[in-house]
């Protein structure tokens, strides 16, 4: 892979960013199971395609590499959260703009999200879909600067949770408040990672 980056890592954890024009010429859709690429032929925009095989590519070729992973296929929890079927190794991906986060463990359910910090969709109105009114009457107190970071640190965290629970499409983020989550900071980028010990076994 071409402008990759390691942004986080240690014993059981790491994270990746990489971009994904920098690194289209790098897909092998032939590692990708069938399953898979017939889900992603599903999607009408050439970009959307584009990223997932981009990302599967880097999944499934770290993993082959790292942890001698050599069957990509996945199973579903009852939440419709993908899972390697012979592995323990747990995996989030996340896309913004033109950079793809991908987060993998050993030994926890992980979450990432990545979000291009755009200031001028920041507003109360959009706050409002996803803050409770604790959150949004504190997003209502601060400076523009720190109305904006406050905004996408609350955006990151959630959606971090929320898919390390596989619970994105189930639960109003309004009830979410994650303090476990990590942050970190990539160019115009913001960055939440959440690690948790759900290991839901149940498979649809």
């Amino acid at each position: 892979m071409n402008a990759l980056e390691k942004v986080y890592s240690d014993e059981n954890y790491e994270i990746f960013v990489f971009a994904i024009e920098q690194n289209s010429s790098m897909v092998d859709t032939s590692i990708i199971p069938n399953e898979q690429l017939d889900k992603i032929q599903k999607y009408k925009q050439d970009i959307d395609k584009i990223k997932r095989y981009l990302a599967r590519t880097f999944l499934f070729e770290h993993c082959a590499k790292k942890y001698g992973l050599k069957d990509f296929s996945f199973i579903y929890t009852n939440k419709k959260r993908p899972k390697f079927k012979h592995s323990k190794v747990d995996f989030s991906i996340s896309y913004s703009k033109n950079l793809i986060a991908v987060a993998l463990s050993t030994n926890a359910t992980v979450g990432v999200d990545i979000e291009f910090m755009e200031p001028s969709i920041v507003s109360k109105s959009i706050a409002a879909e996803f803050m409770n009114t604790i959150q949004l009457s504190k997003f209502n107190t601060l400076t523009k600067k720190d109305r904006d970071n406050y905004f996408y640190k609350m955006w990151t965290s959630k959606e971090s949770l929320l898919k390390a629970m596989g619970d994105g499409l189930y639960i109003n983020p309004k009830t979410v408040t994650n303090e476990i989550g990590d942050f970190f900071y990539f160019k115009d980028y913001i960055i939440s990672f959440t690690k948790t010990n759900l290991r839901n076994t149940n498979h649809g």
